[in-house]
């Protein structure tokens, strides 16, 4: 789905599957406009590639009249290849290209996966609703600052926070993963302690299948804490149907954004996210 401006933008289709799409203009404001990709990998049938190219006849037309315009990803297209592994396409590289081709004013992309995100974008900025949230999430479950710990579940999680003061008790783990399958071989904890009985936080851009997540919080649970909550800025939908979420007694709740779905469940608060930079 694409919005213009805050309002969703109506694509029909041809009966060969091309997009019609009808006046942008009617969209149109003065000043910079906005246009935003919302990643709705929850909705059967969605195809983020059509999107990719409505996005271009949008911008072009929004162009010709003469209008600046900003993006916003929710989620940033194909940033979990954000690496060349063996023969396969790098294809974050080359959707950075499109993005960069079309010349917005400026990309706003919602916790990108790595920096690389952001190297390969021109006018780039990054927003980590986490920083927006642990306050809140703190508060809400009695957070205290002397026994509980903030935890990051791999070295990449923990980078984008370097220099952030999230907390006094602050726990790394480090993961290494088969290339060519992705399956995760090792897991295990890096540094920090983790005090008899307490409550953990633990911090990610994405829930996915949620097996990171999963033996992190496994992980936790045996070394003695006895509330696991999660903070993950996207989560897709098929996590629901995994460990993290199945298994009893493994997290209390999770706190995460609209950006990949809505569903209902017990054990997911969705917050807002403020895209103010």
């Amino acid at each position: 789905m694409i919005k213009v401006n805050g309002k969703v933008l109506l694509v029909k289709q041809f009966s060969n599957s091309e997009s019609k799409i009808g006046n942008i203009a009617s969209y149109a404001k003065d000043g910079i406009n906005t246009i935003e990709l919302l990643y709705e990998t929850a909705v059967e049938g969605y195809n983020v590639n059509h999107d990719l190219m409505v996005l271009m006849f949008v911008k072009f037309e929004l162009d010709t009249l003469c209008r600046p315009v900003e993006l916003i990803f929710r989620v940033m297209p194909y940033q979990r290849m954000d690496r060349k592994c063996a023969s396969d396409v790098f294809t974050l590289k080359m959707v950075c290209r499109y993005i960069n081709w079309l010349q917005f004013r400026r990309v706003i992309v919602i916790d990108p996966h790595s920096d690389v995100t952001l190297k390969l974008l021109n006018n780039a900025v990054a927003i980590y609703p986490i920083l927006q949230w642990l306050p809140i999430v703190k508060e809400k479950i009695g957070f205290d600052e002397k026994k509980d710990s903030i935890v990051f579940p791999d070295k990449g999680a923990a980078k984008k926070y370097e220099g952030c003061d999230l907390g006094k008790r602050v726990c790394y783990f480090s993961k290494k993963r088969d290339e060519e399958t992705s399956t995760i071989e090792s897991f295990e904890k890096s540094n920090g302690e983790i005090s008899e009985g307490s409550k953990c936080i633990i911090i990610d851009d994405i829930c996915s299948s949620g097996k990171t997540l999963m033996l992190c919080a496994r992980n936790l649970k045996k070394m003695g804490a006895g509330h696991v909550y999660i903070i993950v800025s996207h989560c897709e939908k098929i996590a629901l149907e995994n460990p993290i979420f199945t298994e009893e007694n493994l997290m209390e709740k999770m706190f995460t954004s609209t950006s990949n779905m809505c569903y209902y469940h017990h054990k997911i608060e969705y917050l807002p996210v403020s895209i103010e930079v």
